[in-house]
This record gives C-alpha cells, sequence and structure tokens, in this order.
C-alpha cells in the first residue's frame, strides 16, 4: 500500500514522459581553465568529453560540506570507487577486480559507511613526490586527520611501509593489505607460505610494523601498526557446509575485515536506488554519482540512532518531502506534466489588437510570401494569425 500511494503521489506531481524530457535536458555549467579558450574543433571536442569542467563547482562543495556534517568514528577507510561509464572520456579507467570494470576512478575517504572526502582521479601526474603519487594520495585524503590518533585501513593499493612510517609520524596508525614485492617489505619465501596449512599464518616484525601472512584460499598479506602483533581474535566463517565456523587469526585480520568496508558499503548503498540515467554525455554519469552520494550520506545521518534502518523507508520520506515542498506550486506541476494549449491560451496566451499590422511568425518566412496581421499574443508579444497559427507557434513551446 505504501509503494501505490508513493507511486500515485509523485507521479500526480511529475509523470513519466516530462520527467524523462528534464532528464535529458539537465545542463552543468563549470568554469575551468578551458573555458575561454582557443575554439577550434580538437579543442571544442575535447572539452565536450572530459567531465570536469562541468561538475568541478559542484565537486568543490560537496568536498567542503561532507565533513562538516559528520564526526568520524576512530576508524577511517581509503579505498577506490568505480562510476560506471563507457563513453568518450580522457579520465576513464579500467579496473578488471571491480564489479563496474569501465568508469570514473574516485579515491574516496569514508568512516561509518559515510564518504568524507573524494577525488576523482585525472590521470598520471606529472610531478609527484619521489614516493610515488600513491603516497601523495594517501596523504592529500587524510590531511584533514592528522594527529588525531585515527586508524586507517586501505587496500593493496595503497599500502606499504614507507606509507605506514610516514602517517605514524603525522598521528594515524594504518592497517592495510599490501602487495608482497613493496620496497622495505620482509623476505618471506614461497616454500614458508606453501607449508602453512588452512588457517594458519606466520608475521615478521619490524619496529612496530608488523607482516602477517593468513593462508585460506590463497595467502593473505596484510601489513600495521595499529595493534599487537601478540593479539589474537577469531572470524566467523561459512564452512563447506553450508555453517558458520569461528576461525581463529591475528587481531589485525580480524580488524581489516570489519573495519575496511566503508567505501564498498556506501558504493553498495548508492547502487541499490540508482537516480541517474544513461546518457552519452561525459559528464553526466559523474554528476548523478555525485547527486546519489548526498542522498547515501544524508541517509546515513538519517539512520543514527534508529533500529535496523532502511534506505528505502528514507528514499520515501525523501520523496514525500519533495513532493510536499515542490508539489505545492501549481505552475511548476502544470509545467512538469506539459502545457495544455487550450488552458495555456485562457489563463496567459490570448489574442489582442495590435497597435500595427505586422508579418505572422508563424507564415511569414519566406521573402515572397508574407501574411499580415493586426492581432498579437498578449504575454509573447509576436504577430499571429488568428486559431490556426496561433495554436501551432503555442504548441511548439
Amino acid at each position: 500500500m505504501t509503494t501505490v500511494s508513493l507511486s500515485s503521489s509523485v507521479a500526480a506531481t511529475s509523470p513519466r514522459t516530462p520527467f524523462s524530457v528534464l532528464s535529458h535536458s539537465l545542463h552543468l555549467r563549470g568554469l575551468s581553465s578551458l573555458d575561454g579558450a582557443s575554439s577550434s574543433s580538437a579543442t571544442s571536442t575535447s572539452h565536450r568529453r572530459h567531465p570536469l569542467p562541468r561538475v568541478r563547482p559542484l565537486i568543490q562543495s560537496l568536498q567542503h560540506s561532507f565533513p562538516r556534517h559528520y564526526a568520524p568514528s576512530r576508524c577511517l577507510t581509503l579505498d577506490e570507487a568505480m562510476v560506471a561509464f563507457k563513453g568518450r572520456s580522457p579520465i576513464k579507467q579500467y579496473i578488471p577486480s571491480k564489479p563496474h570494470k569501465w568508469g570514473y576512478k574516485i579515491y574516496c575517504l569514508a568512516s561509518d559507511d559515510y564518504l568524507l572526502q573524494f577525488e576523482v582521479y585525472q590521470g598520471k601526474e606529472e610531478h609527484p613526490s619521489p614516493l610515488g603519487s600513491t603516497y601523495d594520495t594517501v596523504m592529500r585524503m587524510t590531511a584533514e586527520y592528522q594527529h588525531q590518533q585515527f586508524f586507517l585501513f586501505t587496500d593493496n593499493w595503497f599500502t606499504s611501509p614507507a606509507v605506514l612510517d610516514e602517517l605514524k609520524r603525522r598521528g594515524i596508525r594504518c592497517c592495510g593489505s599490501v602487495k608482497r614485492n613493496r620496497r622495505g617489505m620482509p623476505d618471506i619465501t614461497d616454500e614458508q607460505i606453501k607449508a602453512l596449512r588452512q588457517d594458519e599464518w606466520l608475521q615478521r616484525q619490524h619496529g612496530d610494523s608488523t607482516v602477517a601472512v593468513r593462508r585460506d584460499r590463497k595467502a593473505m598479506w596484510l601489513l600495521y601498526n595499529h595493534c599487537s602483533p601478540n593479539e589474537n581474535a577469531s572470524l566467523q566463517r561459512w564452512d563447506d557446509s553450508g555453517h558458520k565456523v569461528s576461525v581463529g587469526c591475528p587481531r589485525a585480520i580480524r580488524d581489516y575485515f570489519y573495519g575496511a568496508r566503508s567505501v564498498d558499503v556506501s558504493n553498495q548503498l548508492h547502487y541499490s536506488y540508482l537516480i541517474g540515467r544513461k546518457s552519452k554525455k561525459a559528464w553526466s554519469r559523474l554528476a548523478w554519482w555525485l547527486l546519489d552520494m548526498c542522498i547515501v550520506n544524508a541517509f546515513q545521518l538519517w539512520a543514527i540512532g534508529k533500529n535496523a534502518p532502511r534506505q528505502l523507508d528514507f528514499g520515501e520520506q525523501l520523496m514525500h518531502s519533495l513532493v510536499e515542498l515542490f508539489g505545492a506550486n501549481r505552475e511548476a506541476v502544470q509545467a512538469s506534466r506539459g502545457t495544455n494549449t487550450s488552458v495555456a491560451l485562457v489563463k496567459d496566451h490570448h489574442l489582442t489588437h495590435a497597435e500595427r499590422p505586422g508579418d505572422c511568425v508563424m507564415c511569414s518566412h519566406e521573402p515572397d510570401r508574407r501574411t499580415r496581421s493586426t492581432y498579437i499574443c498578449a504575454k509573447c508579444r509576436v504577430h499571429l494569425c488568428i486559431e490556426h497559427c496561433f495554436k501551432r507557434y503555442h504548441a511548439a513551446l
């Protein structure tokens, strides 16, 4: 019953066809270094296919707004998200490990499934620091949370001994999966890893940083300095018979399994109820993603203190609020439904005598065919013939 009531109220405010027209006509205007540049064909084409000039003001506004409305817990998560897009764009990426392999890559910093910071990947940096562009990205994304004793969970794209050491100096402890070929990693041979049985692990420590290798279906490498290597914990896993069992592991691995999911959960919520539509425009899909993340973050704020909150319930309340806010404007509702010509003629557009005759704008396009009319539309202030030209002109608006 709730769905029927919701659908009817929303449809009464904005029916499908006018909504599709408005969605197709969505336009953003932004400023960038490309604006005002040469009007050559190559420059114009590059501008149209690059999404950032259009959405940069919206990105900057949300980068400022998101962290202001939420106080993060002690755990932060840094990961990549993909905005699905297969059209032409100079910053489109391909990541085979992602559910959506083609699209825009977004670096995301989240806490408790709330998106705090994000950065759109724009391609290879021209002048990275000596430690590399990935190192620079981690430091930029965590700049607002340094010297506050946060724990940062990362995936193997961001984790390295150099990153852990620098974050420690900046007051952030780190835990993340890591690639075994990172510079500064301890020497653990393939024979030592193959000797491990299922759910067994080994650890190597250097200073206060520890590398843990745990054998599951394949070896999992973890680098951390947020807890002692002597602390053990347990994980709930599914066995071959389909039952949950408790298996032992280092505490760091348990923390990583439960602490590194914020960005993934936020992405799952985003794809649960998409409001965006397919488009060939390079900026359109990114703009819809930004609006979707506004809704996801608003849901996380709304869910605070609630028992088992549902995203669908929040979406219904949000739509009812928007209908209540904008549905009271009868002119806006009538415009969204598509103005009926007869209603428009009676209310605003009607013929009145002109001070002097003029050419009808509908049937005087050719030089040798000019039709003079002594009537004008009271609202549009153009000369029109009675009846047919008057109706045809206003039907085209």
